[in-house]
């Protein structure tokens, strides 16, 4: 007598199991050779995201780095972009002058909404990926205006 549970889904239950934790290794060890080649300077920070973005530098101080913010310098456009822990996206433009003084233009990426009193406001985003995610969208767009 055959049992079922025992000889025949026993086995295909181990074999998925055993190959869920490969592919978790093999994910693991992919990020480290990615975290490897942005070291050596191979590829930039935000090549897993397209080859397009591969000369995009990440510029965090320490400063923000240790509040959890991120930075990074697109050397197209010449633009500045900072994703905030608090759910803002900015684009930093060139350097201007004004009354002497060198200024940086701030633009917000994200999503603007008016109130019932017609203030303006941003709508914050708090998940890191979903503000990387905003900020790639913004840096291609803004290199082909």
């Amino acid at each position: 007598m055959l049992l079922r549970g025992h000889f025949f889904c026993g086995p295909i239950f181990y074999f998925r199991k055993n190959l869920v934790n490969l592919l978790h290794q093999t994910t693991e060890i992919m990020e480290q050779i990615l975290e490897d080649l942005i070291g050596l300077g191979v590829v930039g920070p935000l090549s897993k995201y397209g080859g397009d973005l591969n000369n995009v530098m990440e510029i965090t101080s320490n400063c923000q780095a240790k509040r959890g913010n991120r930075a990074f310098m697109d050397p197209v456009t010449k633009c500045m972009y900072i994703t905030y822990t608090n759910g803002y996206v900015r684009r930093y433009s060139k350097w201007t002058h004004h009354k002497g003084w060198p200024t940086k233009t701030m633009y917000p990426i994200n999503k603007r909404i008016r109130d019932k009193e017609g203030s303006k406001g941003c709508v914050l985003v708090h998940d890191p990926e979903e503000r990387m995610q905003m900020m790639i969208k913004a840096i291609r767009k803004f290199r082909t205006n």
